[in-house]
């Protein structure tokens, strides 16, 4: 991740810039006025994390009192995703139960911060992991919030057990249930917002419970490890046309370049079929379009009626999924 240089109003002075010149050189896009008296250097190759980050660390220098940052914030901070969550305000909590409030560029939150709620990045105070999930969790809608948390499973900022732990000390807050039965929902094995929004939506229209990130093998040779996995019917689904290697993603194999990604999916995907698997694919439109990715299923169960039974070796042990932390 880059830097994104922060400038405050006392060093703006000091480098020449009074109030009158910041103001003229934020309307021609040089700073970009991201608290009362900070200033951002815009660079145009900075992420939506970056520049929330910067904001944080903006928010957090701007403190008379002390807070923990939080929710979306919090995140950004953890290395979440952040996918279409909005981050126009910089969260943080303070302890206690009135006081809170929300402007243009910062919400802040009152509720209970125990001390395991509360950890330390590079010098800034942050909730926990597993309680930066929940929050989310309580304030998000179930799809965003399910993401962030698979996210965070993935990656192995939390586990399970913490996130169940983090849940029972918020009982009885707003937004609590919402929080509860989006943390069941939440699977390490979902490597993307993609594949968790997926996911999702095979719950809602009843599809069959697939496996996640099963590793296919046939005849002893190990073929990939696929999204979903339909073992009674014989069916593979695949996100956004990615089939992946063992142990590593192909969607950016290293010095690969985009023909030669493509000609190894291609292959892939060819021998899945050859051992009798059926595939189908679905993108970001597939999702958007209510009822396709249904339909789309629906399509490769005809084909896969019709077919013999595919020939797949049983699993091995070692072809657990694997977080992404340890590998």
């Amino acid at each position: 991740m880059g830097r994104i240089e922060i400038i405050d109003r006392a060093t703006g002075h000091h480098m020449g810039l009074d109030d009158r010149e910041l103001q003229k050189r934020c309307k021609r896009g040089e700073l970009q006025r991201i608290r009362p008296g900070v200033y951002a250097v815009p660079d145009p190759d900075s992420t939506r994390r970056e520049r929330h980050v910067a904001a944080v660390h903006a928010a957090v220098r701007s403190l008379t009192v002390p807070a923990a940052v939080s929710h979306v914030s919090a995140a950004a901070l953890h290395g979440m995703s952040l996918w279409d969550v909005d981050l126009a305000r910089v969260h943080m909590t303070r302890p206690g139960h009135e006081g809170g409030h929300v402007s243009a560029r910062r919400h802040l939150h009152m509720g209970p911060l125990g001390p395991e709620d509360i950890t330390t990045l590079g010098g800034i105070e942050v909730t926990s992991a597993a309680r930066t999930v929940v929050d989310v969790a309580r304030t998000a809608d179930l799809t965003r919030a399910v993401a962030v948390g698979d996210s965070a499973l993935n990656k192995a900022k939390t586990t399970r057990d913490e996130l169940d732990a983090a849940v029972d000390r918020v009982r009885g807050r707003n937004g609590a249930r919402r929080a509860a039965a989006a943390v069941r929902m939440m699977d390490a094995r979902s490597e993307s917002p993609g594949e968790t929004w997926s996911r999702l939506q095979m719950v809602a229209c009843g599809m069959p419970v697939p496996e996640l990130q099963r590793v296919i093998r046939s005849r002893g040779v190990a073929l990939g490890r696929v999204d979903f996995y339909f073992e009674e019917l014989g069916i593979v689904g695949e996100f956004d046309g990615r089939i992946k290697y063992l142990g590593r993603d192909v969607a950016r194999p290293r010095g690969a370049s985009g023909d030669q990604i493509v000609y190894r999916e291609k292959r892939r995907e060819d021998a899945l079929r050859r051992c009798g698997l059926v595939v189908f694919r679905w993108n970001w439109d597939d999702l958007r379009a209510t009822g396709r990715l249904r339909r789309l299923f629906e399509d490769a169960c005809d084909i896969a009626a019709g077919m013999p039974a595919p020939r797949i070796d049983p699993p091995r042990a070692g072809d657990e999924y694997r977080l992404r932390a340890g590998r």
